[in-house]
């Protein structure tokens, strides 16, 4: 099964880009909930599109992780430092995936009424 279609089948609309620009042009144009990229990414490295769209999105941050064969703990802090919310190694599983955007999700949840209950 395909990442895209897996995607799609739960819930997420997917853009597709073949290179860290196009990738950008495409977060600018119509910012998404979600973005899956790899960190060798042609013309600009996945880490460097991830320092952009997070500067791009200053309202509302989608989930960027990194879908990648740079699997090595070195790789995975910096995905951490650049900003990433997660980092999963290929090949992936659909239970890996739907599982990592679960848990960023429900952390996202319980953040934003914690900020919320300590602003009060």
């Amino acid at each position: 099964m395909s990442t895209d279609f897996l995607l799609s089948s739960c819930g997420y609309r997917v853009l597709l880009a073949k290179n860290g620009p196009d990738a950008l042009k495409s977060v600018e144009a119509d910012p998404p909930d979600v973005v899956l990229m790899d960190i060798g990414l042609p013309r600009m490295d996945g880490w460097r599109v991830a320092q952009k769209i997070r500067s791009q999105t200053a309202g509302k941050q989608p989930i960027i992780i990194a879908v990648s064969g740079y699997g090595t703990t070195p790789d995975k802090l910096r995905s951490a430092s650049e900003g990433l919310d997660g980092h999963l190694v290929k090949p992936v599983s659909p239970a890996e995936l739907i599982g990592l955007l679960g848990e960023i999700q429900t952390s996202r949840v319980i953040k934003a009424r914690n900020k919320s209950l300590f602003a009060s």
